[in-house]
């Protein structure tokens, strides 16, 4: 296991690049069409991907899978 200042760099890392895409979609957005996701989604999306390939790594393989699942459902619905 790493030590704790590298998860919370990678973990920063993770929720600073959903931002970004999340920001960067918003903006480039059209008045006309829906927004699915945006600057708010985007971060937890990754988050949950940053969670789960952790805790997969530390003994629960079955959670990546669970957690896709998960995130692909929800942007199924939306």
């Amino acid at each position: 296991m790493p030590p704790y200042t590298q998860v919370a760099f990678n973990g920063g890392m993770a929720l600073l690049i959903g931002l970004l895409i999340g920001l960067e979609r918003q903006h480039s957005q059209r008045a006309d069409e829906p927004l699915f996701a945006g600057c708010r989604t985007f971060p937890l999306i990754a988050l949950t991907g940053f969670l789960s390939a952790l805790i997969a790594r530390a003994g629960l393989p079955w959670l990546l899978p669970v957690a896709l699942a998960g995130v692909s459902a929800v942007a199924a619905v939306g």
